[in-house]
């Protein structure tokens, strides 16, 4: 029964990480804390609608990784975000 302890205990820290993260933007861009995420970080796909912006979608170990030391992280960061919004801006002179 011990070894059920530190995971609820855990998964209140979670939960408090999240709500402390509700705002959390890398880049000028939102994050979303999804841990069924399965890669290290994803990105919204780019659609048809004009009005869509970027947006990350991390589990919360790899958003906690990343607040640690964000300027290592910061440049991949911002080639994402580059690169989206480049597949982006096609679709969007097509409308």
């Amino acid at each position: 029964m011990g070894i059920f302890g530190p995971s609820h205990a855990e998964v209140k820290t979670e939960d408090v990480m999240i709500e402390g993260q509700e705002n959390l933007m890398w880049c000028c861009v939102p994050v979303i804390i999804d841990n069924d995420t399965n890669e290290l970080f994803e990105m919204s796909k780019p659609d048809d609608n004009p009005e869509q912006k970027p947006v990350f979608v991390v589990t919360q170990s790899t958003a906690n990784l990343v607040q640690q030391d964000f300027e290592r992280y910061r440049p991949s960061l911002e080639r994402m975000v580059e690169d989206w919004r480049e597949a982006k801006e096609p679709r969007e002179d097509r409308l």
